[in-house]
């Protein structure tokens, strides 16, 4: 019997705390549940705030700003942020204060001639020519500057009929001479002065003087002095002169 009752209360032992906290645990995971879903509250909360609010990230709206406007174009600013400022935009263009200025910033030829006769009569010469400073020239392909590759530049020619590309100093011949490039400086010949380019300085022949470009200085022929774009200077003939361009200055004819 003793030992019935000993097993008893062994027993008991092991089953009464089992069985007070397996009642007991239910109790207390209720709080822990209702945090967790109120955590879940929040959380949907916060991220639902987190997603309407503006990102620091993402860039804001820049304000659309035009140079379009006479004030605009004046300012020496890049209103628009194109790159361009006042008149080098394409917007500013058509006003009156831009296409001004662009017709001023280019001198016409008259003028480039008139300020600066070597420079305007360079124009048309390579940088790279055959500089012979002395010529002589027989006929049309035979003279000492035949044997020259490319284009050259004379300083001093003799020529029965001279046959040359540049000169930059002075051409006597006796018949005539006849320049495939430009001229600065003085030609005389008995009949004839031709110039394919431009002509600065002085051309003095018996029958006729021809400059193909802008011509600044003195034409003095017997019969007829002809100038192919502008000129600047004096024209004398016996017979006419002629300037295909504008002309400023005086020209006599007999």
């Amino acid at each position: 019997m003793r030992k019935f009752i000993h097993i008893l209360i062994v027993l008991l032992t092991w089953i009464l705390p089992i069985t007070v906290f397996g009642q007991a645990n239910p109790v207390a995971d209720t709080p822990m549940q209702a945090s967790s879903v109120t955590n879940q509250g929040d959380a949907a909360v916060t991220e639902s705030s987190e997603t309407n609010a503006p990102s620091a990230t993402q860039p804001l709206p820049v304000p659309v700003v035009q140079e379009n406007t006479v004030a605009q174009c004046g300012d020496k600013q890049d209103n628009d942020n194109d790159g361009h400022v006042d008149c080098d935009d394409q917007d500013c263009r058509i006003f009156a204060i831009c296409v001004s200025a662009a017709a001023n910033s280019k001198p016409s030829p008259v003028a480039t001639s008139a300020t600066n006769p070597d420079a305007a009569a360079d124009e048309d010469t390579s940088d790279e020519l055959t500089v012979r400073p002395f010529s002589i020239g027989f006929v049309p392909g035979l003279s000492t500057d035949s044997a020259a590759s490319g284009e050259v530049l004379n300083h001093f020619s003799l020529n029965l009929i001279g046959w040359q590309d540049h000169l930059h100093g002075a051409e006597f011949s006796i018949l005539g001479a006849i320049r495939k490039g430009s001229v600065t400086g003085f030609q005389g010949s008995h009949l004839f002065n031709v110039v394919a380019g431009n002509m600065h300085g002085f051309q003095g022949a018996g029958l006729v003087n021809v400059a193909g470009g802008d011509t600044v200085g003195f034409q003095g022929a017997g019969l007829v002095n002809l100038s192919g774009a502008s000129f600047r200077g004096i024209q004398a003939s016996g017979l006419i002169n002629v300037t295909k361009g504008t002309s400023t200055g005086m020209q006599g004819a007999g």
